[in-house]
């Protein structure tokens, strides 16, 4: 009987702790209304922009601010109640301003932006991060470092990317040792293939910082010729 009792009370807990929460949530949603109609009041736009942080949604956010002439309220990658409900209201008063499909063509475009090969990214290695890695692993002279080793080595090289891919001006951030960091310039000026960073639809030189572990086990992974 004592078990029963201990049982319902932690429900009856558990029940009036979600009612709480949904009496928060909905004094949040009730905040981001509010303060879209206000905006909205005094001819300012705005929006919540959610998500993980990339160059196509940064590219979005820009595009959107710029075309439509909105101010970014905020957001991030963790979804809050209140900039949910902020955009469900001025979200609606854009599309009456610019159309009903002004989100879905604005998106097209960036879309069609990527598929092309001009929508806003980062410089990246041809052959992608493996490709990158074998041409590391398989050139780098570990000296005497083993395998068996706790704490193996770290040089972190600083180097330029050009509008045409090209790279250049290798120094290093953060050495060793004389020895490991010219071996660690060494095989980063091996890698020599790469699509430059896109702004605005152009090619730009970019900055790209690189980690050479001197880790011979990593080796292992790769068929080195």
């Amino acid at each position: 009987m004592k078990q029963i009792g201990i049982h319902i009370l932690s429900f009856l807990m558990a029940l009036l702790l979600s009612c709480e929460n949904r009496r928060e949530q909905s004094k949040e949603c009730e905040l981001g209304k509010e303060q879209a109609r206000e905006d909205i009041k005094s001819n300012s736009l705005g929006l919540y922009f959610f998500g993980m942080p990339s160059p196509k949604f940064n590219l979005r956010i820009k595009i959107v601010s710029e075309k439509l002439n909105v101010k970014v309220k905020g957001g991030g990658d963790i979804v809050t109640e209140e900039g949910t409900c902020y955009n469900n209201v001025m979200e609606e008063q854009i599309k009456k301003i610019y159309g009903d499909d002004i989100f879905k063509t604005i998106d097209a475009s960036i879309d069609s932006l990527y598929s092309n090969g001009v929508g806003d990214r980062e410089a990246s290695f041809k052959d992608g991060i493996a490709g990158l890695n074998q041409i590391i692993f398989c050139n780098l002279n570990f000296f005497d470092v083993k395998s068996s080793d706790t704490d193996k080595p770290s040089v972190y090289i600083d180097f330029s990317i050009s509008e045409k891919g090209t790279v250049e001006e290798f120094k290093v951030r953060k050495g060793f040792s004389k020895k490991l960091d010219e071996e660690a310039l060494r095989v980063a000026s091996m890698l020599k293939d790469w699509m430059p960073a896109i702004e605005n639809s152009v090619p730009v030189r970019s900055k790209f910082t690189i980690r050479i572990h001197f880790d011979p086990l990593k080796k292992e992974n790769f068929s080195c010729k």
